[in-house]
């Protein structure tokens, strides 16, 4: 067990160059693991179509949503009121992917692949040092136990494909690196906006920005009992001049403007484009599994709050009903059936980090806003599909997964870490097939 040296801890070039190795070794590992899953699944499986069958290994690693990334990147938004329309998407990343292959010889398809490969090898660095940072007391397989985690979650196996999730992490992972580093409100808010800009659920941010400014500007009492095991960056904030709350309360408000700029422009282009503000919403009501009408509201907020979507997943009979959708796989390679235990288990694991006083109060409302944003707007009308590439965007589960592999017996590390591996590459080649329920 590696620990820090000295009193204060490893200098900052150090810890930097550490976290570097761990992020890149991880992401040559888990490369290695998706590649050769992708390329046993364009050779030996048959997916959902043909069109699909005749690309090549980068083409293949742009399907299904990546075809609609695709489509933005090359020919821009369309939209027709309650029809399977790109608008659904957000446009951060295939305008990021448009930008990267007008500037380079790439094909679109092949520059949102590579750049959701970048953003992810960002991430997977930036976790290292955000767990170093943000635990500096721990022992550094903590954090790299974390960024093993996040390379080998057999979910993250579209961090590597053209989706947009990629993006958004290596977004959420430095807005919580800078809320712990103190930087710049300014900054940080533009952080936390280009993610508005990025994924729906990039709202989610903005709660532990409001509460990260807030604090700034309005610092709680010394007499606050505040738990500094914890180690919170606002702590250090309790010797600032105090600001009046209200006119706290004016610049908060301002800074939670600026900080929701993406949704905002997007919002505006939507207005201006389809002349509608929420067109890009009602598209993305139209992208359902769910057959007949939506369910009232009261119904709705009942199942919810008994978790209905959840465990109707394996109620046979049920329209939400796994096998329904994905009767080509067997339960345990089938990730229509996954996909609420995926969820679930990225909840219970927030309880115990916040029972174990591993989770501050930025990475509890952020893992709350990430899970509870698609939970209660798509849980029901996608029958969980998609809920474990949703769970996997919660950054704060990382750290609570590596202290738990921290303290497992070897065997039993191994062996979990083993299974991962395998279903990273199981998920990879049913991608790379074309499988319509991942």
């Amino acid at each position: 067990m590696r620990t820090r040296q000295g009193p204060f801890g490893a200098s900052s070039r150090a810890r930097f160059v550490d976290a570097a190795l761990t992020g890149l070794l991880v992401y040559c590992l888990s490369l290695c693991i998706v590649a050769v899953g992708v390329s046993m699944g364009a050779a030996n499986l048959r997916g959902a179509s043909y069109d699909v069958l005749q690309r090549d290994l980068l083409g293949r690693c742009a399907n299904l949503n990546g075809q609609m990334y695709v489509g933005i990147a090359d020919s821009g938004y369309q939209y027709r009121r309650g029809e399977y329309t790109n608008l659904a998407f957000f446009p951060a990343y295939p305008l990021a992917g448009r930008v990267l292959a007008q500037s380079t010889a790439l094909r679109t398809d092949a520059a949102l692949v590579v750049l959701s490969h970048f953003c992810l090898a960002a991430a997977l660095f930036m976790l290292a040092l955000y767990a170093r940072v943000r635990r500096p007391n721990e022992s550094l397989d903590l954090a790299d136990y974390a960024v093993l985690a996040m390379g080998l979650l057999p979910t993250t196996v579209f961090f590597r494909m053209a989706y947009s999730e990629a993006l958004f992490l290596s977004l959420a992972v430095v807005a919580l690196y800078a809320i712990e580093r103190k930087w710049n409100l300014l900054i940080l808010a533009a952080i936390v906006g280009l993610a508005t800009a990025a994924r729906p659920v990039g709202v989610a941010l903005v709660a532990p920005f409001a509460l990260y400014a807030w604090r700034r500007f309005i610092p709680p009492p010394p007499t606050d009992t505040i738990d500094t095991s914890m180690h919170d960056p606002t702590t250090d904030c309790a010797s600032a001049r105090p600001t009046p709350r209200l006119v706290g309360a004016c610049a908060v408000a301002g800074l939670v403007v600026i900080a929701m700029w993406g949704l905002l422009a997007f919002t505006s282009y939507c207005q201006v484009q389809f002349d509608d503000p929420l067109a890009y919403a009602k598209a993305q009501a139209a992208w359902r599994l769910r057959e007949g009408e939506p369910l009232t509201l009261g119904r709705k907020a009942l199942g919810l709050a008994i978790l209905e979507p959840i465990w109707s997943v394996y109620v046979p009979g049920r329209a939400e009903y796994w096998q329904r959708y994905d009767p080509q796989c067997p339960a345990v390679l089938s990730l229509q059936f996954a996909n609420p235990i995926y969820f679930v288990g990225t909840a219970l694991l927030i309880v115990l980090g916040w029972r174990k006083k591993l989770l501050n109060s930025y990475e509890l409302l952020t893992a709350a806003g990430l899970l509870l944003i698609p939970y209660v707007t798509k849980s029901y009308d996608n029958a969980m599909a998609g809920f474990g590439r949703f769970a996997a965007v919660a950054v704060p589960v990382y750290p609570v997964m590596g202290w738990l592999l921290m303290r497992m017996p070897p065997a039993l590390r191994c062996g979990l870490l083993a299974i991962c591996g395998f279903l990273l590459g199981v998920y990879s080649a049913l991608f790379a097939a074309g499988y319509r329920f991942l």
